[in-house]
């Protein structure tokens, strides 16, 4: 109880210092003078609430949460945890970041596991609060504490840990992946869909083609069931309660044929990726869309339309690149990248002359080689930044089967720029190509890139396993 006596202590010592009497003070605060007098001079009889420790704090002018770290005792005052005021303590330490307090609370209560499901109420409780990063210790611990393997609390714990862990680090959600995937069929449906759809998005993002066709069709079978069982509900039941996802349920259906035709491509199975398009080309059958479900429908009616013309431009057909390019010319910016990537890299392996649709999109790709325009808010994601390297590596290759040797180079250069700066490992076929090539490079090119490969060297020296930025080894 040495804390239980310290805070109060505390508390007089600043009461007294601010020059408070008792009475003073709880005029200024607001709390009656007798429960004053019992809270800080008896606190078997009136234990110290969240509400009156916030109020005293705001009242002495102290910062918020000042008094935090000798309150952690009071929540234990009957020698076990008091849900009265563990609960309130725990969420205020998370809306201001006392994570010393929440880690000392929970490993406290984790002398009685009993108490999982406390913390996890805690926990959703933060999360539905619009504060999932605050949420992570609490999900934690019952990640780490919970001994019955298939305990739904359990599962969501491990599903909302990886929700909170994607983000830019390809090399994380690969790993917050394959420890959510034993999980992904325990949690409720609702959270399977969307486990799922994260899942296979990591996977496309790594090229890891056979687990986005596996998961993809996991993905198919689970939307199919749902949508049946939704059909049924609503016949049946008066009471019906739809399913509560993310996004509509047409969505993963339609998902979960897109993303493995897109797999296919990638393989270079451009048949293969072809046929898959006519199951999610029109959606429309889907029952109950709604305004919500009718504009997913049309996202994929026009996926399909865009993939038609990739695979057929891929498969060698060049007499559809003129239509293809009147449907890219009205699209927004970032859907004429991929368009663009997959021209050039189709004339690459055809040999087909796209000079003309290059100086129809040249304001177009001269402002997606700029670096501050690839630094701004939709760009800065990695795979769009991968993206345009892209575009430039397959445009050097284009010029230099022209033989325009310096515009070449200058897309070599600005692949490798954009791959230095996300750090990605296809710097190194710029190196490679620009070797090649060295001997038609200029003096200033050759500068520039012995420069940006000062700066590979450096990368590479303070990574913590250079091999994974040079795309070697394990």
């Amino acid at each position: 109880m040495k804390n239980g006596i310290d805070i109060r202590s505390e508390i007089k010592k600043c009461i007294q210092e601010a020059g408070y009497t008792l009475r003073g003070f709880s005029k200024a605060s607001g709390i009656f003078e007798s429960h004053l007098s019992m809270v800080l001079n008896n606190y078997l009889m009136r234990p110290l609430g969240m509400t009156h420790l916030d109020r005293i704090n705001q009242t002495l002018g102290k910062p918020e949460g000042c008094f935090y770290d000798l309150y952690v005792d009071e929540c234990f005052i009957s020698g076990k945890p008091h849900r009265s005021r563990v609960k309130p303590f725990m969420l205020r330490c998370a809306e201001l970041g006392k994570q010393k307090e929440i880690n000392q609370v929970l490993s406290r209560m984790m002398d009685d596991l009993d108490k999982l499901p406390l913390v996890f109420e805690i926990a959703e409780e933060i999360y539905a609060g619009g504060n999932p990063q605050g949420a992570v210790p609490f999900y934690e611990c019952v990640a780490e504490n919970e001994r019955h393997q298939h305990d739904e609390n359990l599962a969501i714990s491990q599903y909302r840990l990886f929700r909170t862990a994607l983000g830019k680090d390809n090399d994380a959600n690969l790993k917050a992946v394959i420890r959510f995937e034993p999980y992904r069929n325990r949690v409720p449906e609702n959270y399977q869909l969307d486990g799922l759809l994260q899942m296979i998005n990591v996977y496309f993002n790594l090229g890891m083609w056979k687990e986005v066709e596996f998961f993809s069709e996991e993905l198919c079978n689970l939307s199919e069931t749902l949508y049946r069982l939704d059909l049924h509900k609503r016949l049946k039941s008066k009471k019906y309660e739809p399913l509560q996802t993310e996004r509509h349920l047409v969505v993963y259906y339609g998902y979960s044929f897109l993303m493995p035709s897109v797999s296919l491509e990638n393989q270079g199975k451009y048949q293969k990726a072809l046929d898959l398009i006519a199951n999610y080309a029109d959606l429309s059958w889907f029952e109950n869309l709604g305004e919500v479900g009718e504009k997913e429908v049309a996202k994929f009616t026009m996926w399909a339309e865009a993939n038609r013309y990739t695979l057929h431009l891929l498969l060698g057909n060049a007499e559809i690149l003129p239509s293809y390019t009147s449907f890219l010319k009205d699209k927004h910016i970032q859907e004429i990248l991929p368009g663009l990537i997959t021209i050039v890299d189709a004339a690459n392996k055809h040999q087909i002359s796209i000079d003309d649709v290059l100086l129809e999109f040249s304001d177009e790709i001269q402002l997606l080689k700029d670096r501050e325009y690839l630094r701004s808010e939709y760009y800065e994601e990695r795979f769009n930044l991968s993206r345009c390297s892209d575009l430039c590596y397959q445009l050097a290759l284009y010029y230099f089967y022209k033989k325009s040797n310096d515009t070449a180079i200058n897309n070599v250069l600005k692949s490798m720029e954009m791959a230095i700066i996300i750090k990605q490992r296809d710097v190194v076929r710029c190196i490679s190509l620009f070797e090649e090539h060295r001997i038609y490079a200029t003096s200033k090119q050759q500068i520039l890139y012995e420069s940006m490969l000062k700066e590979v060297r450096e990368l590479g020296e303070n990574s913590q396993d250079s091999r994974d930025f040079f795309g070697v080894g394990g």
